[in-house]
């Protein structure tokens, strides 16, 4: 029994030291990590609503970031009807960014992300719908022509 208590202390300590060094090498790695992303940073360009139908330049590996005002509290939000995504590939879903005021069904900002993947000329097409309502016209439609170079 007196084995027992004495090696009860030290193993306690043994397992508090290998945790303490599993964390310290996950935060290692963690930031190691984050510092190779930043460095493979690619430049964004972000356009809104006031660059519908205009043309705009990326660079190869550039993101494209399209920020549209949304209203999804009452149904409608944009889908991307054109791309080519052999060009400008989609990254992720578009998210729903609050705009300064956070009310219940309040205006927010749909946010899309593309890669450009390929040299060339595409045109990104988004319209504003209700995805369940069929054979409606979309509220508004948005067109941005994009030369990826």
């Amino acid at each position: 029994m007196n084995s027992i208590k004495r090696v009860l202390p030290r193993f306690f300590i043994i397992i508090c030291l290998l945790t303490l060094l599993s964390i310290a090498l996950q935060v290692q790695v963690t930031s190691h990590t984050s510092i190779s992303n930043s460095e493979m940073a690619v430049s964004q360009i972000t356009v809104d609503d006031t660059n519908h139908d205009q043309q705009i330049t990326l660079e190869k590996s550039n993101i494209l970031i399209i920020k549209l005002l949304a209203n999804p509290g009452i149904g409608y939000g944009w889908q991307i009807i054109k791309n080519d995504a052999d060009k400008l590939q989609p990254v992720g879903d578009s998210v729903l960014e609050p705009l300064e005021e956070e009310a219940p069904g309040a205006t927010e900002k749909q946010v899309f992300r593309f890669l450009a993947k390929d040299i060339g000329f595409t045109c990104v097409e988004l319209h504003y719908l209700r995805p369940w309502e069929s054979n409606v016209p979309p509220l508004k439609t948005y067109r941005l022509n994009v030369q990826i170079r």
